[in-house]
């Protein structure tokens, strides 16, 4: 019996081993995220000399290394989100959405005006308390898409409330328009696809990402231009340079603070060997996103 159960033992270790490696390597990777995301947070909070609010999805390890205010958009440890919870059906009723924390309050979070909103991935909504925002006005008003370079290989993108000057120029017409929730969706899977594309860059998955624009680019909101710039992304890995800074500069057309346009278009021009369009860029990105005396600055 006794060597029996060691087999069994043995057997069921050596086969789940590489999952539980694997699930394993993951936790400790997002810690590290998350604990070199609050880091950034404690040395804005220094440059700052004040304590700031961050609004996040993933609070465990971030809110451990930071004293910054944070605000739990999933509700698990904000009182009024876990007992006031909001239903926007495009986003409650979304079975495709592999979250479990289904709990969300996107006007609260906005009126508690947090200074920076910190998205699980990146800039994609995932989670239905990111998606939530996505579908506010207010939320493109006051917020925009700050390239953070803490340094030569640790780069942020962090959703950072706009100064006076920022909030101008983006203008008001932004909260003078009805948004169409079901965007929100196609802008995810728009999204994901790319990731798909740059993992396995074949021919019929760049159609299959034009398609999906081509299929869904009406519900979009006149002054939201990410899905330009996701175009431009595909483009570029298919390397096609021509089309993917048309597709950048449509972006950024639209909106002339989306950074990670201006950071596509140097890209493009630095293969095209045009330094002059590089610097161009560069100084557009220190003019709107890095001119804030917030920020850290190598």
């Amino acid at each position: 019996m006794l060597f029996f159960v060691l087999g069994l033992s043995y057997y069921n270790y050596t086969g789940n081993e590489p999952n539980i490696s694997n699930l394993k390597q993951k936790e400790i990777n997002l810690i590290e995220q998350l604990k070199d995301r609050a880091e950034i947070i404690n040395q804005l909070q220094t440059k700052q000399d004040k304590r700031v609010t961050v609004a996040v999805s993933t609070i465990g390890a971030f809110s451990y290394y930071t004293d910054a205010t944070v605000i739990d958009m999933l509700g698990l440890t904000d009182v009024f989100i876990a007992h006031h919870p909001e239903i926007i059906p495009e986003i409650s009723n979304d079975a495709g959405n592999p979250w479990k924390e289904k709990k969300y309050n996107s006007d609260y979070i906005l009126k508690r005006k947090p200074d920076y909103i910190i998205f699980a991935t990146i800039v994609k909504p995932s989670s239905y308390a990111e998606r939530a925002l996505f579908t506010k006005r207010e939320f493109f008003h006051d917020y925009f898409v700050q390239f953070i370079p803490a340094s030569s290989d640790r780069r942020y993108f962090f959703y950072t409330k706009k100064n006076q000057a920022q909030v101008n120029y983006s203008g008001n017409q932004i909260l003078k328009e009805q948004i169409n929730p079901e965007y929100v969706k196609h802008y995810v899977k728009l999204a994901e696809d790319l990731s798909g594309y740059l993992i396995d860059v074949r021919s019929e998955k760049l159609m299959k990402i034009k398609l999906e624009f081509e299929e869904t680019k009406k519900t979009y909101p006149s002054f939201f231009s990410d899905h330009f710039r996701i175009l431009g992304d595909a483009y570029f890995t298919a390397d096609d340079m021509f089309t993917s800074a048309q597709y950048y500069e449509k972006s950024i057309a639209v909106d002339s603070l989306n950074v990670i346009s201006y950071l596509g278009l140097c890209s493009v021009y630095q293969r095209l060997e045009k330094p002059e369009k590089v610097n161009y860029c560069i100084e557009k990105i220190d003019q709107f996103h890095l001119a804030d005396d917030r920020l850290i600055r190598n």
